[in-house]
């Protein structure tokens, strides 16, 4: 996905839309603003109105503890950044790899340490939606094949604990991730269509001490244009 993701997130981080002129005369102020072209050019002045200015101190007045920022350079696996106001989505990709998996007394499976897929993970405040991919693109998603999600890719989260008290786009990501593997894997839930080609549940005990998951067992997921809009590639 590269720079150009990169590029994307940054322009949908922010986009100058509008300036502030100060005009000063001994100790008084006269305020203008001007909207800004696409080009960055400026347009007309005008006064500033008392609206626009309700608007910027309502953003100023949330705590920086709520406005989550990196530590660095983002990330090439985050894909797409949107925070505001009460009101933050993080989407993000993470390599196949091989993780523990734990499941209930209720599953009659042992925990295994299994094979995973690429996955997409889009959180968004407190909801987390989890999508299988086959390649780095974003042309086609898959359902993720984990029992605790619905065809559409939300969690049930379950006895995972969701991050509290984060300043960093790095340490939210991590905590969810944590939070997901740390949480047991149970039955499917009700009314749900299959995850896979083959039984969920036959299929990671099949997998238990493998190297490779077998992406031919994904079945492709319903939310996909839905999921594409909402990050902005639609």
């Amino acid at each position: 996905m590269g720079k150009k993701i990169k590029m994307e997130l940054q322009e949908k981080l922010y986009k100058p839309v509008q300036a502030i002129i100060v005009h000063r005369s001994g100790s008084n102020y006269y305020l203008e603003s001007c909207d800004i072209k696409d080009d960055l050019s400026f347009g007309a002045t005008q006064p500033l109105m008392k609206e626009t200015i309700v608007n910027i101190m309502d953003t100023m007045s949330v705590d920086v503890t709520d406005r989550l920022q990196f530590k660095g350079p983002i990330p090439k696996n985050v894909i797409t950044v949107r925070n505001t106001p009460g009101n933050t989505i993080v989407a993000w990709t993470t390599k196949p790899q091989i993780v523990n998996m734990s499941f209930t007394k209720t599953v009659g499976l042992k925990d295994i340490t299994a094979p995973l897929p690429r996955l997409l993970w889009v959180a968004i405040n407190n909801k987390l939606q989890v999508f299988a991919m086959k390649s780095t693109k974003l042309n086609k998603l898959y359902i993720a094949p984990f029992s605790n999600l619905s065809s559409n890719g939300v969690v049930c989260w379950g006895t995972g604990k969701w991050p509290k008290e984060i300043k960093y786009y790095e340490d939210y990501i991590k905590g969810i991730e944590l939070g997901f593997w740390e949480s047991k894997f149970s039955h499917q839930m009700k009314g749900i269509t299959s995850k896979s080609k083959t039984d969920l549940h036959q299929l990671w005990k099949s997998l238990d001490n493998k190297n490779q998951f077998p992406n031919e067992e994904l079945l492709e997921s319903p939310a996909t244009e839905e999921i594409k809009k909402l990050l902005g590639y639609g």
